[in-house]
């Protein structure tokens, strides 16, 4: 149980804040409560702030504030068997490959009152990515963002050549 915590700037493979996994052989019997903490400015390859794997895991009134994961789950990243429960908690300015803010790719997610915000993926899910969930709810939600700016055109000078590339495939 984490109670009015602040967790920041750790970096770490899986979870640069949290990595909760049940190894036992009954699943269901691990689980993880954030409430009222904040969890911010963490850098990690698969789920920025917290990764989950076969737990039960809650967020409750939890701040996830500017964490990146270099791959999948910018905030958080829950995988197999993980039931996430998250209330009144916020995702925001958050970045991953894949998934944002959150990805999820656990058994079930309820999510309610959460604000999701700011948060940005290079490929998919730039607020949530939902994948291989059996279930997922939202209730009274929030998920707002804006495109980070796109850049003005380059200018090309007009002597400028150009050269092609040939590409083929070959099979062997």
């Amino acid at each position: 149980y984490v109670l009015e915590s602040t967790f920041d700037s750790n970096y770490g493979l899986r979870g640069a804040a949290i990595r909760s996994r049940d190894c036992r052989a009954e699943i269901g019997e691990n689980f993880v409560v954030i409430e009222d903490s904040t969890i911010q400015n963490h850098f990690s390859f698969s789920a920025g702030a917290v990764f989950s794997e076969d737990t039960t895991t809650e967020h409750i009134y939890t701040t996830f504030d500017n964490n990146i994961a270099y791959r999948i789950g910018g905030a958080v990243y829950t995988r197999g068997l993980t039931y996430l429960h998250s209330f009144g908690s916020t995702y925001k300015y958050n970045y991953g490959l894949y998934g944002g803010g959150l990805a999820l790719m656990g058994r079930t997610a309820a999510i309610s009152t959460a604000t999701i915000s700011w948060n940005w993926a290079f490929r998919d899910g730039g607020g949530v990515l939902l994948e291989s969930m059996a279930s997922v709810t939202f209730t009274s939600c929030t998920i707002s963002g804006k495109l980070p700016p796109i850049p003005p055109p380059r200018q090309t000078p007009r002597t400028k050549t150009t050269k092609t590339l040939s590409l083929s495939l070959t099979l062997l």
